[in-house]
């Protein structure tokens, strides 16, 4: 079953849609625990090795360089993972809120093998198999085409049936 419709995106639901990406990055719940794994490990290695050339250091001690090292880890790993979130989140939000991102209608068409966009006289078909990810909010829905590529749909823009559409990839059940 074919169906066809239309979206204009304002800058706002551009930048709505890269921070809910970014929000729903994979890295988002991975890093801190590695970056907590990391402290962990060199608060036992600073700890061991004074053991180790100082056998009769104090446990308390080792303690002590044990936190040491793991706070000195979190603080700097944990602080630049926090810059790199929010530098990303401004260039994300930067391009898209400009007039040249926003505005441009795009015309849809969906049909059981592909998602194909049309705007300003460009053609783009994406097969279905691409998109690798679905990820919604209540006022978006993105299909991911990869980490970083996607395609957006305001929710105000579509009716129950385009919705169920998309998020099935074009498959009419």
């Amino acid at each position: 079953m074919e169906r066809q419709f239309s979206v204009t995106l304002s800058g706002q639901d551009l930048a709505a849609a890269s921070m809910l990406l970014l929000r729903r990055h994979p890295v988002r719940r991975w890093a801190p625990r590695v970056i907590l794994g990391m402290g962990l490990m060199l608060g036992a290695i600073l700890a061991l090795a004074k053991h180790h050339f100082h056998p009769d250091t104090p446990d308390r001690q080792l303690l002590s360089i044990f936190a040491k090292g793991l706070a000195g880890t979190l603080l700097f790993l944990g602080l630049q993972y926090v810059m790199l979130l929010s530098l990303v989140a401004r260039m994300a939000r930067r391009p898209m809120e400009s007039a040249e991102a926003s505005g441009k209608r795009i015309d849809y068409r969906i049909d059981g093998n592909a998602l194909t966009m049309s705007a300003e006289g460009e053609i783009s078909r994406i097969p279905w198999s691409e998109l690798q990810r679905d990820i919604e909010d209540e006022n978006l829905l993105l299909l991911c085409r990869g980490q970083t590529t996607f395609c957006a749909f305001p929710k105000s823009h579509l009716d129950e049936g385009l919705l169920m559409a998309l998020k099935r990839r074009g498959n009419p059940d």
